[in-house]
This record gives structure tokens, C-alpha cells and sequence, in this order.
């Protein structure tokens, strides 16, 4: 879970609250301080924190759901994540997660990884609830460039004192079903375009330029691949306006299979 903290705090009196503390009620009064920490739990059904106390739980876990908490005291309870997950919706993924309750929740960021050995990055923002004892659901849709095999999503909760904590992450298969490259895009372009292909298994793949005679003047991919998609960017500064065919050929190392397209591509300076 997202929560957990260390709290430096003169005491007059410590409270501390045995693993499975099992009563039907709990009062902590003025001084008083239950630090409730992992792999244990407070659970009675009324626990009152009135002015003065401070319940701290390290985990959502350690405070039984039944149970009623009150008073007016200082009530430390983490940011309590139900569910994680994401899907693709059309040409978006869309991330959802839900909580059970908040404690000073900023937000969330939203972050990806493309790949085991990708890095992280931020793609969003969801504002969050601040306070809250009940459900709260959200929604984020991710629009990029969608390349890979995998992508890995977490969530960075972020309080409003600044404090941050990550969740666990989750993983998204994305390996195409098909062999493809795709139209580049801006097409006409000057001078920079970008072709986005796909490949089902692991496969040599070579992809090239070709002019109106038929000569290759550039080569832009020439590798063995893992399954995923991939991006490829052709600067064409030194060639003259025309048109070009952008060549993909690609050889399944597992199967045998053979997958050959072209595709027009048009500079225009």
C-alpha cells in the first residue's frame, strides 16, 4: 500500500494497541498515541480519538473495516487502494483504480514503463480526493505512441504535505497480432517523418527508402526484433522533394513466416 511514515512526537503517555486487539470499543484521550504498525490491527467496533490522541495505521490493513471511527483527534489513515488495472479501449488504454479511503491525498501521477528495461515516466495527473471514508473511482486514458511488447503502469500517490508512495505496478501485453507498417505520419512531410510497424514473433526485419527508379538511398531499420511495435523517424534534409516508397521486409525467426509492404511517402520543401 501507498502509506507509510514516520512520525517523530514528544509523548506524555504512549497507548499502544496489542496485534488483534479484539473489543468493542476503543477510546484514546488527550496525550494518548496509537502507532499502529504493519502485520498488526486495531479492531473493535467504535475506536474514538478524541482532542489531544493520534491514531497512526501504517497500512489499511491494520484497522478492521467494521470498525466506526470518530472523535477529534489527529486520525492517520493511508490511502487505501482497492483496485488497479488498465485495458485498451479502442485506440486509448484506459487506467482505472479505485480507493476505499484518503487520507491528505494530493493526487495521483501516473506513470509507464515501456518494456523490463524501460524507465519510468510521468504521462498524467489525477487530482485526488484529499479526505475521504468512502469509494472513489478513477479514470485515466493514455494517448501516446504505443511501442513495445509490454507496457508497465504504477500510480505515485502524492500527500499534501509532498510525501509520495507507489504502488504496485501492473502490466499491459501489447504484441500485435500481425505483421504491418503503417503510414507515415505527417505525409507530405519537411523534412521529418515518423513510420510506426509491427511485428507478431521474433524476426529480422529490414526496413528502406526507395526512390522512383527503384534504388534503395537509404536503409532505416535493419535488425532482428522482438514481437512489439516500434517507431522509426526518417530525416529526409539531404534528399531532394519527391516521391518514395518506405519498404518493410521481415522474416519470422520462429515460424518462417514472410511479410513484405511498401508504402508512399511524399517530401515536400
Amino acid at each position: 500500500m501507498f502509506y507509510q511514515r514516520i512520525f517523530f512526537v514528544l509523548l506524555v503517555f504512549l497507548f499502544s494497541i496489542p496485534v488483534s486487539s479484539q473489543v468493542s470499543q476503543i477510546i484514546l484521550n488527550d496525550g494518548s498515541i496509537a502507532n499502529v504498525k504493519m502485520n498488526s490491527q486495531i479492531c473493535a467496533d467504535f475506536i474514538f480519538v478524541n482532542s489531544g490522541a493520534v491514531l497512526i495505521a501504517e497500512d489499511s490493513s491494520c484497522v478492521c473495516p467494521e470498525a466506526v471511527i470518530g472523535g477529534g483527534g489527529d486520525i492517520t489513515l493511508p490511502v487505501e487502494l482497492v483496485s488497479f488495472n488498465a485495458k485498451f479501449t479502442g485506440n486509448t488504454i484506459e487506467i482505472v483504480w479505485n480507493t476505499a479511503s484518503e487520507k491528505n491525498n494530493y493526487g495521483f501521477e501516473i506513470e509507464l514503463k515501456k518494456g523490463e528495461n524501460g524507465s519510468w515516466e510521468k504521462i498524467g495527473f489525477v487530482r485526488g480526493k484529499g479526505n475521504s471514508n468512502k469509494n472513489e473511482n478513477y479514470l485515466f486514458h493514455y494517448n501516446g505512441i504505443i511501442t513495445g511488447s509490454s507496457l508497465f503502469f504504477r500510480l505515485k500517490q502524492i500527500d499534501l504535505d509532498g510525501n509520495f508512495y507507489y504502488s504496485e505496478e501492473i502490466a499491459l501485453d501489447i504484441r500485435p497480432d500481425n505483421y504491418n507498417i503503417s503510414q507515415n505520419y505527417p505525409n507530405p512531410f519537411n523534412p521529418v517523418t515518423k513510420i510506426v510497424y509491427s511485428i507478431p514473433e521474433f524476426s529480422s526485419v529490414k526496413i528502406d527508402v526507395i526512390n522512383a527508379i527503384g534504388q534503395v538511398i537509404e536503409i532505416l531499420e535493419n535488425k532482428n526484433a522482438e514481437p512489439g511495435k516500434y517507431e522509426l523517424v526518417w530525416n529526409a534534409s539531404r534528399v531532394a522533394s519527391g516521391a518514395y516508397f518506405i519498404r518493410m521486409e521481415a522474416i519470422s525467426k520462429e515460424s518462417g513466416e514472410k511479410f513484405n509492404k511498401l508504402i508512399k511517402a511524399v517530401l515536400l520543401k
